[in-house]
């Protein structure tokens, strides 16, 4: 029996290696049109980086979302393993972004979002999703589960608009809403998980618009522009079209990724004139941080 119990070639067994779970969800669901499962990301590219040996580094890993949950599966035949009990690990983790097949594990790659967002599905494809777990990253470990919160990587203007009172009686409508002269592409570093503002694009958007709610809304690349964009209203006012425009204007630091951004817009007579600006972080509804 003692024999029988002996590691036969002298190698100590290691630690019972644990595999490694994974579950992602998206910091703050809202958005226009749009359903909460709609959000979570088919596919997404993650590194796990430990300490120690090297077997239980993993690098540009395809995750894919498993039906009807929030976990996530590798490729079969990857199993994820901790590399010990006390799972420290430097983790990231990035979608795909929009026109690319793949994530570039050390090149820049180039983000682009759609022209045409009027388009509800191009404006979950232009969608660009990250994680770190740096402070603040949204990804923490609990046992042995990873957890991602996926932080949006692009900026996103929500505009809601109201007829002045003088169109009381009259048939009004918004056509469409088009955000002019905006940044449409820009560069992003998976190794460093930073952008890269070399080769900035720019171009007209036509945005997303709700008439129900009164609002449109557009997601583009964070930047900080030298001329402010400029959003482009078409309407028909008693059977007469109209195209009215405003300035957008950032503040000094520009549009910051992650951040959403809304305007209260009034079209009184022959001009738009902006009533109220707010930036909320996260792309949520509630919360106010600047006005």
């Amino acid at each position: 029996l003692l024999s029988a119990c002996d590691n036969s070639d002298g190698i100590i067994p290691p630690f019972d290696e644990k595999p490694i779970t994974v579950t992602a969800d998206v910091v703050q669901h809202s958005r226009a049109g749009y359903q909460t499962d709609v959000l979570m990301p088919e596919k997404f590219v993650m590194d796990i980086t430990q300490s120690g040996d090297s077997r239980f580094n993993y690098s540009s890993v395809e995750m894919t979302k498993d039906a009807g949950t929030n976990t996530y599966s590798a490729p079969a035949g990857l199993e994820l393993l901790w590399a010990d009990d006390t799972h420290a690990a430097t983790v990231k983790a990035m979608t795909v972004p929009m026109g690319l097949t793949a994530v570039d594990a050390e090149g820049v790659m180039e983000v682009s979002v759609s022209l045409d967002q009027n388009d509800a599905s191009n404006v979950a494809a232009s969608d660009l999703l990250g994680a770190t777990s740096e402070s603040n990253g949204g990804i923490t470990i609990s046992d042995d589960n990873i957890n991602i919160e996926f932080q949006h990587l692009l900026s996103k203007l929500v505009v809601r608009y109201e007829f002045g009172s003088e169109f009381a009686g009259s048939s009004v409508a918004v056509n469409s809403m088009t955000l002019q002269n905006v940044c449409t592409s820009g560069g992003y570093s998976y190794a460093d998980m930073d952008y890269d503002n070399t080769g900035l694009e720019y171009g007209d958007i036509t945005m997303y618009h709700n008439a129900s709610a009164s609002a449109a809304e557009v997601i583009f690349y964070p930047y900080k522009p030298s001329q402010s964009p400029t959003l482009l209203i078409n309407a028909t006012i008693d059977d007469v079209e109209y195209n009215f425009t405003c300035p957008v204007t950032a503040k000094s630091n520009g549009f910051v990724g992650g951040k959403r951004y809304t305007m209260t817009i009034s079209i009184v007579g022959s001009s738009v004139s902006g009533t109220d600006a707010s930036i909320a972080s996260g792309w949520d509804t509630d919360t106010d941080e600047e006005s």
